[in-house]
């Protein structure tokens, strides 16, 4: 029992040291750049010895994607655990979840490209993106969902909506820094100047407009 604790415990660690490997690539060097060879060589090992711990480069990647969301999605929930209430919980986390997107365009990159590309299997969707999405939305949307009796939030808002809202305003302006960025251009709105306006968008759709 034992000797069967330890491998696990050493099969876990040398996973850890891939994704950490893969990591340091996509700081570098960008998501077009996180190959198996190129992970193994970062590690010193050979090709073949990465797929002792995980299936193929796939494998990999789903697993760096997973601690990407997660580490966006942490950003994004204590952003909104700064408001003493719904309606600023939900600003603070459109600014957190901008700001925190914007300020790690590595994996922004391979976050986007994954699922543009379809690269995003079912399973990791189902088993881990859209669980994840929900429970942040849920919480907030029960939090905003108290104000309706404070006039806060207008009565015939849908929360749950609201919040999707609020991820896609965020997500958008993150995208269009990201896309205009790799062609060299440039946007005619700052970041800083599409997130006052978004946050315009979602004080109008708190109360109902």
């Amino acid at each position: 029992m034992g000797k069967k604790v330890n491998l696990e415990q050493k099969r876990v660690a040398k996973q850890q040291e891939i994704l950490s490997a893969a990591r340091k690539l996509l700081s570098r060097q960008g998501a077009g750049k996180v190959s198996a060879a190129a992970i193994a060589k970062e590690l010193g090992w050979t090709t073949p010895g990465l797929y002792y711990y995980y299936p193929g480069l796939e494998g990999i990647l789903d697993e760096l994607l997973k601690q990407l969301l997660e580490e966006s999605l942490i950003a994004t929930w204590e952003g909104a655990k700064r408001g003493s209430r719904g309606s600023e919980g939900l600003i603070f986390a459109f600014e957190a979840r901008v700001q925190y997107d914007l300020k790690h365009p590595k994996d922004f990159e391979l976050i986007w490209r994954r699922f543009a590309d379809k690269e995003v299997s079912p399973e990791l969707l189902s088993g881990f993106v859209y669980p994840k999405a929900q429970g942040f939305s849920q919480w907030l949307a029960a939090w905003l969902e108290a104000e309706k009796a404070t006039g806060e939030v207008g009565k015939e808002v849908d929360c749950r909506k609201l919040v999707n809202l609020m991820i896609a305003l965020a997500q958008g302006i993150v995208s269009l820094h990201f896309c205009f960025s790799q062609v060299g251009g440039e946007l005619r709105y700052t970041a800083e100047e599409l997130t006052a306006e978004g946050k315009r968008v979602l004080l109008k759709a708190l109360r109902g407009d």
